[in-house]
């Protein structure tokens, strides 16, 4: 039932007109019936990235996101979940010397499938899960510096794609811990520069596209919601 609510909106929201405020209606349906919610912090690197490396303690890049989850399927055994959720990256720093990059990645939305085994494996009440993800990332607030100081602007979106697995604790009034590491490929192709006044073309050796694949380790929280 919620996967036909879901088709529905979707096809709704296609449309124009009362069409979308339908649609709309529908997705208040659907999310009425949200079984959780998490909140998590990120850390990670850059994976093969010529272009940028990371600049945020340890690991390179941090961040924070957010997700909430319906139920598809359950069983004895297993879980499935459907999840909405957005995250940002920052931490980014230019690999060319004459490059003074600032800025950050935010993904929304990410539409992220889970599925999650529930019998007890001897380590008590942790749970393992697996997921795959797919959204929209876009380039958030970002500013290029040449070495005077000229600001450039720049804009960039692109489709990501990921993959993750986690442990979820479960043990009595300690109940939504978890830890998971993933990996997106994110890559735009294709950078929209904003130039200063009496300036056509990008300096040498400033990219022209961005390869952001990363590697993340996320903790964070899962809260249950009461029906």
């Amino acid at each position: 039932m919620r996967r036909i609510l879901l088709l529905a909106a979707l096809a709704g929201l296609a449309l124009p007109g009362r069409a979308s405020g339908q649609g709309f209606e529908v997705f208040q349906g659907l999310f009425r019936q949200v079984n959780s919610f998490t909140i998590s912090m990120h850390g990670g690197n850059l994976m093969g990235s010529s272009e940028l490396e990371g600049n945020c303690g340890v690991l390179g890049l941090c961040g924070m996101g957010t997700e909430v989850f319906l139920n598809l399927h359950r069983s004895e055994t297993l879980l499935l979940e459907l999840a909405l959720g957005t995250s940002y990256l920052q931490g980014f720093r230019a690999r060319e010397e004459t490059l003074d990059f600032r800025g950050a990645v935010r993904s929304v939305p990410t539409l992220s499938v889970y599925t999650t085994y529930l019998r007890d494996m001897g380590l008590g009440k942790v749970q393992p899960f697996v997921g795959l993800s797919f959204g929209l990332t876009e380039l958030w607030n970002a500013q290029a510096y040449d070495p005077s100081g000229t600001r450039y602007t720049l804009r960039g979106n692109t489709y990501d794609q990921g993959v993750a697995a986690g442990l979820l604790l479960n043990i009595g009034t300690i109940s939504g811990p978890f830890i998971e590491t993933s990996y997106r490929s994110r890559k735009f192709f294709s950078l929209d520069w904003g130039f200063p006044s009496g300036v056509q073309s990008v300096p040498e050796g400033w990219p022209r596209e961005l390869n952001l694949n990363t590697w993340l380790v996320s903790v964070g929280w899962q809260f249950d919601l009461k029906s």
